[in-house]
């Protein structure tokens, strides 16, 4: 049988047994060398030691173990992070359908608009799903989409003599 060095059994058991109930049995361990007070001829006092029974003594004057890093304060930091972000989530998707829902319900005839796939006409008819656009004035050629394709309102509709609406600079006074 190959010889086991017993005082790095019994370190390797003490450093796996924090935490545990119950600490490795010293008395498995073969006995270490003499402290340097006994080699002089000093009597050894006895160790002070602090805890529960059941936990696995601190030497008084010793340094403590670190604490642990996952410990309960840093899942509770995650936890309450992960719980801001989906707050914030669905707190951002209920805004955007909210302004989708708003946008939807106010097309109206003659509204000049965007589809998401970049085209850009005005409104001829609205039926309950589709919306026909006018993509040129001239060949009076009409595209029907799907009410949902429509990505924004560019000018709305309704001011103009020709049923066209006019666009005016944001910020200018209108005089009559």
């Amino acid at each position: 049988m190959a010889s086991v060095d017993l005082t790095a059994v019994a370190a390797f058991a003490s450093v796996w047994s924090i935490g545990q109930a119950e600490a490795a049995p010293a008395a498995t361990a073969a006995p270490a060398a003499p402290a340097v007070s006994e080699q002089v001829g000093q009597p050894k006092a006895p160790a002070a030691t602090t805890g529960a029974p059941g936990v696995t003594p601190i030497p008084v004057g010793g340094t403590q173990p670190p604490p642990n890093p996952f410990g309960g304060g840093f899942m509770l930091m995650m936890l309450l992070l992960l719980g801001f972000m989906i707050t914030m989530t669905v707190i951002s998707s209920r805004r955007e359908k909210k302004k989708r829902t708003e946008l939807m319900s106010s097309l109206r005839t003659n509204d000049k608009v965007q589809t998401l796939g970049g085209i850009i006409g005005t409104i001829a008819e609205i039926r309950d799903d589709e919306v026909v656009l006018r993509v040129d004035e001239n060949s009076n050629t009409r595209i029907r989409f799907a009410k949902s394709a429509i990505q924004q309102v560019l000018r709305p509709g309704g001011g103009g003599a020709n049923g066209v609406a006019e666009a005016k600079p944001a910020g200018q006074k209108v005089t009559a």
